[in-house]
């Protein structure tokens, strides 16, 4: 969430969400905790639950760098709030590796980065970028000219 506070990413967001709405697709976010943002884990699952996403994936930091790597009572706790939150209204998915969601849509699916690429998680073309484009504009796009003929 941190990456779409700045620069209006987060109004793209929502009118991409907008827009996915209209059109009854369902779609999810997905996010990585790592030490940095794991305080803000209430607003994302509000977040999340308030726009009407059907999943919330959270996975955490793998890497060495100690500065974003959660501390072992941070992953206990992570595990803690998953059990806690996850209710009828939203199911959060946690794993402890970054690539992991298996979400079943007749849709492709739209992935918007940290750099801010906008890519089809299914084919990994980036149709554009968040700084530059809107979300909501370049999934239409690409639905009707390349996926749809496609399938």
């Amino acid at each position: 969430m941190d990456n779409y506070k700045e620069n209006g990413h987060l109004r793209k967001v929502e009118k991409t969400v907008k827009y996915l709405k209209e059109l009854e697709i369902l779609y999810g976010f997905a996010t990585c905790i790592t030490r940095k943002n794991i305080g803000e884990l209430s607003q994302i699952e509000s977040y999340a639950k308030e726009t009407g996403a059907e999943l919330l994936k959270l996975s955490t930091y793998d890497g060495e760098n100690q500065v974003y790597k959660l501390t072992e009572i941070q992953k206990e706790e992570l595990k803690i709030f998953v059990r806690q939150y996850n209710t009828d209204g939203i199911y959060i998915r946690y794993s402890p590796v970054q690539e992991t969601l298996n979400y079943i849509s007749e849709y492709p699916s739209l992935t918007i980065y940290a750099n801010g690429d906008l890519a089809i998680e299914e084919t990994g073309d980036v149709i554009r970028n968040i700084s530059t484009s809107e979300p909501a504009v370049e999934y239409k796009k690409y639905i009707l000219e390349k996926w749809r003929t496609n399938t």
